[in-house]
């Protein structure tokens, strides 16, 4: 994974399986990876908080497409 040379977003939820602790490495090998955590959600944020969800996502794909030139 170190060799991405993409924008990635890691998202999970406080609730999540997929705590900090598991996320972190996956965040740790990719240059330039963030990791969000959704406060009200387990794995499901995009259903548990569809409107945060949409606003992150969005602002995330903004500043991908600013920072690939697009």
């Amino acid at each position: 994974m170190a060799e991405l040379d993409l924008p990635v977003l890691l998202t999970s939820g406080r609730y999540d399986e997929m705590t900090p602790v598991l996320v972190e490495p996956l965040v740790a090998g990719v240059p330039g990876a963030e990791h969000l955590v959704f406060g009200e959600s387990a794995h499901l944020a995009m259903a548990q908080e569809p409107d945060r969800y949409r606003e992150i996502v969005e602002s995330f794909c903004s500043r991908a497409e600013v920072g690939w030139g697009g």
